[in-house]
């Protein structure tokens, strides 16, 4: 079992609690604990957004000749190894 409530499994507990079946009754039906229920039956626990935080990255990343990174051509890291370093 999942430690997060998935947005169906939460809405299906919303369902039931507006049935007027009990949190007791609701919790023992889909498997999660009464706190949950009754968190949920509260407005403390909302639905999640599914969406990713970010997009994968692009597929053209390929290992750098020089340093063995993973980086989009040319490489970064190896770049500034050219320029000397800013002694002042």
């Amino acid at each position: 079992m999942p430690n997060t409530l998935s947005n169906d499994m939460i809405r299906r507990i919303r369902e039931l609690l507006s049935e007027g079946r009990s949190q007791r009754e609701v919790a023992w039906r889909v498997g999660v604990s009464r706190p949950t229920v009754r968190r949920i039956d509260q407005g403390k626990v909302t639905e999640r957004d599914e969406t990713p935080l970010r997009p994968f990255p692009p597929k053209d990343y390929q290992r750098c000749p020089q340093c063995g990174a993973k980086a989009q051509p040319p490489c970064l890291a190896c770049e500034l190894k050219k320029y000397p370093k800013d002694r002042s």
